[in-house]
């Protein structure tokens, strides 16, 4: 890899020539790999091929591994039933400082693809509220088909961050940007960023990335808590950033971070000393005037061969406390939305979204649920809500339906007047939450035919046991998807978009 020259004189300067010799001999090979498990299937089977292949733990974040090279996670199964996440190790890093608590309202600013927001989503599991934006309609979708895959309870929103700030002025416990920048630190894994870095590029990074910041900051309660956080290495998007919003935000304060694995940010005098071999850091003056005031060594950045990792800055802030009165929440309650915000129309007296379609789809989930489950996934003041042919089980969320691709976990949909179950809804049961489950073992080769979207068989004794009916397809304890049983054969309903020739090799 050729290393752009502006690029390579930044390195050396912030970090050093023997962090230069690091970053370069790790330059043609291959970048590292993660695995997160989820929190409800932390120890999946002993028989899976990628549990029993983990070895190394990743020490910031609980149930993460190292991937080992060559294992083809993806292909497992268990990943299609949403027990694992594959994302870097250093960018699992955010949401462990950012440490969401069930009972909390998060939200995920600039979410897209969705490895931390389903990181958040499984740290709060039904106890809190989630929102993920996402301005970009196109990263939108890709965020939604990874909340959806991993069972996610999450509403999803395409808003910029303006807007959704005039709806959520002082009300998250925690905010999260991560905030896009000029990917330094995905040089490996998308060569393409090479090409595209210049100074030119660092430098309308860093102004976007301080517009963001502020208004993010702006949604957070008094007393809340900030990560800024970016894939990046140069300070002029990472510390200068700090610095900056610092210097306009007289009601928040750095915190002291401290990351397994991770080196501290650069100090005043760090930050001098490289600016006199990197020019354009020098440029920052306002920023770099400020530095001795503001204690940017709290900052954690992971390095490529200082640890495991592609590369992060993470920095922690912390909204002043006021005097407002404190919640007066139950414990363990999540934080209510704002009522201006809230969803619920019935409660302020106003029509249903969709007055003709809503009652019907919530008797006919009723009814559902009645003769598939024994227990439905709806968190305690959920609400069900009607969007299109859609029903949902809704936390609070963004008012009106403006911007909301995802107001909730989707149930069941009316298709051509007939009730079919959302396959997010079967990722986020278990096999015993089902009335008529299809219990596989791990190396049933019904597994991949399913996964491919082929009709498959019941036994007679399976036939006899399950009555026709909505079926919960589930490998061991996890679910896959629905099927359909009628006189022994089960009618494929695995989503259209993921079915792909599963050629997985079982292990022996």
């Amino acid at each position: 890899m050729n290393y752009p020259e502006g690029f390579a004189t930044m390195y050396r300067a912030c970090f050093g020539a023997d962090a230069w010799e690091r970053i370069q001999d790790l330059a043609s090979s291959p970048p590292h790999r993660g695995i997160r498990l989820l929190a409800r299937d932390r120890a999946p089977a002993a028989s899976s091929a990628v549990r029993s292949a983990l070895r190394q733990a990743v020490p910031w974040e609980t149930g993460a591994y190292e991937l080992p090279a060559g294992l083809q996670a993806g292909a497992d199964p268990f990943h299609a039933a949403g027990l694992y996440y594959l994302q870097e190790p250093s960018a699992m890093a955010p949401v462990s400082a950012l440490a969401p608590q069930p009972g909390e309202l998060v939200l995920d600013l600039c979410a897209a693809p969705g490895g931390k927001t389903v990181q958040i989503g499984d740290r709060l599991g039904t106890a809190g509220i989630l929102v993920a934006n996402e301005i970009d309609p196109g990263r939108a979708g890709v965020l939604t088909e990874n909340i959806e895959r991993t069972g996610t309870m999450a509403t999803v929103t395409n808003l910029s961050p303006a807007r959704l700030a005039a709806a959520f002025p002082g009300s998250f416990d925690a905010v999260l940007v991560d905030a896009p920048c000029s990917g330094e630190g995905m040089f490996r894994k998308e060569p393409a960023a090479v090409d595209q870095w210049n100074v030119g590029l660092v430098a309308a990074c860093a102004d976007t990335q301080l517009e963001i910041l502020s208004t993010a900051a702006a949604m957070v309660r008094p007393g809340g808590r900030m990560v800024y956080s970016t894939c990046t290495f140069n300070p002029i998007e990472d510390e200068c950033v700090c610095i900056e919003f610092l210097s306009r935000a007289a009601d928040w304060e750095l915190c002291p971070l401290e990351l397994p694995g991770s080196a501290a940010g650069l100090s005043a005098t760090e930050l001098e000393r490289a600016a006199r071999e990197w020019p354009p850091l020098a440029g920052r003056t306002d920023a770099l005037r400020a530095a001795s005031q503001v204690p940017t060594g709290h900052c954690a950045r992971y390095l490529p061969g200082g640890a495991d990792v592609e590369g992060h800055f993470v920095a922690l802030f912390q909204r002043r406390k006021s005097s407002a009165p404190p919640s007066s929440a139950p414990e363990g309650a999540p934080r209510s939305i704002p009522d201006g915000h809230r969803r619920n129309a019935k409660a302020r007296g106003e029509p249903a979204r969709d007055p003709g379609s809503s009652p019907r789809l919530a008797d006919a989930w009723r009814g559902f649920a009645h003769d598939a489950l024994r227990r439905a996934p709806c968190p305690p003041g959920a609400e069900l809500l009607a969007q299109g042919a859609r029903l949902y089980c809704a936390p609070p969320g963004p008012a009106g339906a403006s911007g909301v691709l995802r107001p909730g976990l989707p149930l069941i949909s009316n298709r051509h007047r007939h009730v079919v179950p959302e396959h997010a809804l079967a990722i986020a049961l278990r096999c015993a939450d089902a009335r008529r489950p299809l219990r596989l073992a791990y190396g049933d080769p019904r597994i991949l035919a399913y996964l491919r979207g082929e009709e498959i068989e019941a036994t007679a004794e399976e036939s006899e046991r399950l009555t026709d009916g909505w079926t919960l397809i589930c490998i061991e304890d996890a679910s896959l998807g629905w099927g359909k049983l009628s006189g022994g054969c089960i009618k494929n309903h695995y989503p259209r978009g993921l079915r792909r020739p599963y050629r997985f090799v079982w292990p022996h």
